[in-house]
């Protein structure tokens, strides 16, 4: 459970818009936890090696799958924190929403420490001997 997360805007949020991002950046054989929206329902049997464990809860009747346990809380969290600190920077306009979203969440996998985390980052990507 690596809890890794990242977001991309999308126009529609339809299952035509949001499979194939799934498919793009979510790797094979991953648990996704989502609600039962029916945009979700092609989800754990995607094309080819597209395949997921998709785990739903039914909000309608819990909030928690008693059976499960599954619930979405990380994500609505996930994004209450993304809202916040958009809301914390008053003054920006919606078109610079893909950048937030970019830095929120490589602050979320390196921390807030920006020169320090650049270069971990680099040591990441770039072996030096």
């Amino acid at each position: 459970d690596t809890r890794e997360c990242f977001a991309v805007l999308v126009d529609q949020r339809d299952a035509a818009t949001l499979l194939p991002i799934i498919y793009q950046y979510i790797r094979a054989g991953t648990t996704i936890y989502s609600d039962q929206w029916t945009a979700y329902n092609g989800i754990a049997n995607g094309p080819g090696l597209h395949r997921y464990n998709h785990q739903t809860v039914n909000h309608s009747v819990n909030f928690v799958d008693p059976t499960t346990s599954t619930h979405t809380q990380n994500i609505e969290n996930l994004w209450v924190c993304m809202k916040r600190k958009k809301k914390n920077q008053m003054g920006q306009h919606v078109t610079v929403l893909g950048t937030h979203l970019i830095e929120y969440m490589w602050r979320q996998h390196f921390g807030d420490r920006p020169c320090e985390n650049l270069v971990r980052a680099n040591q990441e990507k770039y072996f030096v001997q």
